[in-house]
Protein backbone atom coordinates (compact mmCIF):
# COMPACT_ATOMS: atom_id res chain seq x y z
CA UNK A 1 0.00 0.00 0.00
CA UNK A 2 2.69 2.47 0.84
CA UNK A 3 4.22 1.96 -2.26
CA UNK A 4 1.19 2.22 -4.48
CA UNK A 5 0.67 5.87 -2.54
CA UNK A 6 4.96 6.39 -3.12
CA UNK A 7 3.93 5.94 -6.69
CA UNK A 8 0.56 8.10 -6.98
CA UNK A 9 2.66 10.71 -5.54
CA UNK A 10 5.37 11.14 -7.98
CA UNK A 11 2.91 10.49 -10.22
CA UNK A 12 1.23 13.99 -9.00
CA UNK A 13 4.44 16.08 -8.43
CA UNK A 14 5.17 15.15 -12.31
CA UNK A 15 1.77 16.56 -13.44
CA UNK A 16 2.49 19.61 -11.19
CA UNK A 17 6.02 19.99 -12.62
CA UNK A 18 5.13 19.93 -16.14
CA UNK A 19 2.14 22.06 -16.17
CA UNK A 20 3.63 24.47 -13.61
CA UNK A 21 4.62 28.12 -15.24
CA UNK A 22 8.55 27.60 -16.73
CA UNK A 23 10.81 30.06 -16.54
CA UNK A 24 10.77 32.98 -19.33
CA UNK A 25 14.30 33.33 -21.10
CA UNK A 26 14.47 36.87 -22.64
CA UNK A 27 14.58 36.53 -26.90
CA UNK A 28 16.91 38.70 -29.62
CA UNK A 29 15.86 39.19 -32.73
CA UNK A 30 17.69 40.74 -35.89
CA UNK A 31 16.02 42.12 -38.51
CA UNK A 32 17.19 43.41 -41.71
CA UNK A 33 14.01 44.26 -43.30
CA UNK A 34 10.34 45.10 -42.92
CA UNK A 35 9.11 41.85 -42.99
CA UNK A 36 11.33 40.55 -40.62
CA UNK A 37 10.88 43.65 -38.15
CA UNK A 38 7.04 42.60 -37.73
CA UNK A 39 7.65 39.01 -37.50
CA UNK A 40 9.71 39.81 -34.77
CA UNK A 41 7.06 42.55 -32.70
CA UNK A 42 4.62 39.64 -33.25
CA UNK A 43 7.63 36.49 -31.62
CA UNK A 44 7.75 39.33 -29.31
CA UNK A 45 4.02 39.91 -28.36
CA UNK A 46 3.33 36.65 -27.49
CA UNK A 47 6.26 35.35 -25.55
CA UNK A 48 5.64 37.26 -22.47
CA UNK A 49 9.41 38.12 -22.26
CA UNK A 50 11.91 41.04 -22.16
CA UNK A 51 13.00 41.10 -25.87
CA UNK A 52 15.59 43.27 -27.72
CA UNK A 53 14.77 43.77 -31.44
CA UNK A 54 18.30 45.02 -33.17
CA UNK A 55 17.71 46.61 -36.25
CA UNK A 56 20.55 46.43 -38.93
CA UNK A 57 20.99 49.70 -40.94
CA UNK A 58 18.64 50.56 -43.91
CA UNK A 59 15.30 52.13 -44.51
CA UNK A 60 12.41 49.91 -42.94
CA UNK A 61 9.44 51.32 -45.97
CA UNK A 62 5.93 50.11 -45.23
CA UNK A 63 2.38 51.65 -45.76
CA UNK A 64 0.88 50.17 -42.83
CA UNK A 65 1.59 50.46 -38.90
CA UNK A 66 4.08 48.27 -37.45
CA UNK A 67 1.93 45.66 -35.14
CA UNK A 68 3.01 45.21 -31.21
CA UNK A 69 0.32 45.12 -28.12
CA UNK A 70 2.20 44.46 -25.10
CA UNK A 71 -0.50 42.48 -22.89
CA UNK A 72 -0.35 42.28 -18.89
CA UNK A 73 1.91 39.83 -18.74
CA UNK A 74 4.19 40.99 -21.54
CA UNK A 75 8.01 42.18 -20.30
CA UNK A 76 9.62 45.02 -21.81
CA UNK A 77 10.56 45.22 -25.76
CA UNK A 78 13.42 47.76 -26.09
CA UNK A 79 14.55 48.12 -30.25
CA UNK A 80 17.86 48.93 -31.43
CA UNK A 81 18.82 50.73 -34.50
CA UNK A 82 22.15 50.86 -36.26
CA UNK A 83 22.48 54.73 -35.49
CA UNK A 84 20.26 58.13 -36.28
CA UNK A 85 20.09 58.37 -39.74
CA UNK A 86 21.53 55.22 -40.36
CA UNK A 87 18.05 53.05 -39.42
CA UNK A 88 14.80 54.67 -40.62
CA UNK A 89 11.54 54.00 -40.71
CA UNK A 90 9.34 55.13 -43.38
CA UNK A 91 5.87 55.12 -42.84
CA UNK A 92 5.25 56.23 -46.56
CA UNK A 93 6.41 52.84 -48.54
CA UNK A 94 8.91 54.41 -50.33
Amino acid sequence: MKKLFFIFLIAILSLFFCFSSRPIIAKTFYVANSADLQAALGLADNNGADDIINMAQGMYATTAPFDYTAGANEGSLTIIGAGAGLTILNGTGG
